[in-house]
């Protein structure tokens, strides 16, 4: 049984001043996120000559895109830690966390020295400092939207929600953008030597000036009703499992698809155009900067409509689209030809216009005491597994088999997986209030 939706759920929004700070809290820190890791993805080309033996060229791509997977094994322990902080003692402190580990860890990056250098020492700190933004990650993005949407009117969920993707993909593209002007204006040796350090070095300031907008916000009006009745999970973690297991397999097996779809599009996508694309660096990127303002621009219009109908249907939506765009996408790209390469990445880019609906789900789907853990290890669990490892799969399988079309296949079986998901095992959440029994019941020794 469900309590009655909280009155501030109905308020005009713009008459909400604290929404309006908690959507640019929650943005700026995503923001900042997405700016460090698009980095990473967009230079991973340069970084395979600067902290991996050289050799053959493949095998270079291969181990970076190998290290840039294993960060995401740390995205569960994120979960875990940053959704314990989050439900037990508020979201605010356990963001401001994030996006200090995010920036501090991206910053030194930049200040590492070579393979040549040091040797092995380089891959090695290379992976203990993604494994620190994987950390990180782990609880940005689901503790973000948390934030957000509980913050937020009922009426208008997708629509705040997308704010959240829009500033994800801002980050991207001011990511792109100055990878694209560093790439246009330093000659290919000075990018190769320093200039591939000043993105990773920009990640400092952005930290925090993140840092100090999350300090100055609250919780949203669910979590404080909770907490100011005493009723946050003592133990979020154990609660999470015992009581909302198949929940969190459900959020996972809906996920699949649009963390492959995503991978695929943002990490793989931009490399693979210039091994195999042949249209250079600074074109690949420019393909890149244009599909993402694509997205920026067509979020809020989406959002409005997703807005409007239930939430299963439009996942249903998404996961069809991820099944079908990849396969005129790669296509596309095979023709070497900078027309049908954007083409191809505007394909790849539309389905992610329905992305903020599942967001939306994920905070749905679980009540505000175990919120925050439920969601972080389900999707951080589902990241690991499936988003970051796409890249490297998806270069290994062209590599091995020679077909253009290999991502494609491998997108589609993900989409089918998420669709089958979504039709079964999924419920409809739209309408759903946040503040639900679960938050309020108490065992006999009045505590859960």
């Amino acid at each position: 049984m469900l309590r009655p939706a909280l009155a501030s759920d109905q308020m005009d929004p713009t008459a909400d001043p604290h929404l309006k700070r908690v959507v640019t809290g929650a943005a700026v820190g995503t923001f900042v996120e997405w700016f460090d890791f698009a980095v990473y993805g967009y230079l991973a080309y340069l970084i395979a000559g600067q902290f991996f033996a050289q050799g053959d060229r493949t095998a270079e791509l291969l181990a970076t895109f190998a290290v840039f997977a294993i960060a995401f094994f740390a995205r569960p322990l994120g979960g875990f830690f940053f959704g314990y902080l989050g439900d037990r003692y508020g979201r605010r402190t356990s963001l401001a966390i994030c996006v200090l580990i995010m920036s501090a860890s991206t910053g030194v990056i930049g200040l590492m020295p070579s393979f040549a250098q040091i040797g092995l020492w380089a891959p090695a700190l290379l992976v203990l400092l993604r494994l620190a933004q994987g950390f990180s990650a782990g609880g940005e993005q689901s503790g973000a939207q948390t934030l957000l949407i509980e913050a937020s009117p009922d009426s208008r969920r997708v629509w705040y929600g997308s704010t959240l993707q829009i500033s994800q993909f801002l980050g991207q593209l001011s990511a792109a953008l100055l990878v694209t002007f560093l790439a246009w204006r330093v000659s290919t040796p000075d990018m190769e030597s320093w200039g591939w350090r000043i993105p990773f070095l920009a990640a400092l300031p952005l930290g925090l000036i993140g840092l100090y907008i999350r300090m100055r916000i609250q919780d949203g009006e669910a979590y404080r009703t909770v907490a100011a009745e005493g009723r946050t999970a003592r133990f979020p973690v154990r609660e999470a499992f015992r009581s909302h297991g198949g929940r969190m397999a459900t959020l996972f097996g809906f996920w699949i698809a649009i963390q492959v779809g995503f991978y695929l599009a943002f990490v793989f996508m931009p490399s693979y155009l210039i091994e195999r694309g042949n249209i250079g660096d600074g074109k690949s990127l420019l393909v890149s900067s244009l599909s993402l303002g694509f997205l920026i621009v067509g979020l809020p219009f989406a959002a409005r409509v997703a807005d409007r109908i239930p939430r299963r249907r439009g996942l249903m939506l998404l996961c069809a689209g991820l099944a079908v765009v990849p396969w005129p996408a790669m296509a596309l790209v095979g023709e070497n030809n900078l027309a049908t390469v954007i083409a191809a990445q505007l394909l790849m880019m539309s389905p992610f216009l329905l992305v903020p609906i599942a967001g939306v789900v994920t905070v749905e789907l679980f009540p505000t005491r175990v919120r925050y853990t439920c969601s972080a290890v389900a999707y951080g669990t589902c990241t690991m597994l499936f988003g970051g490892t796409a890249p490297y799969i998806a270069t290994y399988l062209v590599d091995k088999t020679g077909l253009v079309t290999a991502p494609a296949i491998y997108l589609t079986c993900a989409s089918i997986v998420s669709l089958a998901v979504v039709l079964w095992a999924l419920p409809e959440t739209k309408g759903t209030p946040l503040v639900r029994d679960q938050d309020t019941r108490t065992t006999e020794n009045g505590k859960v």
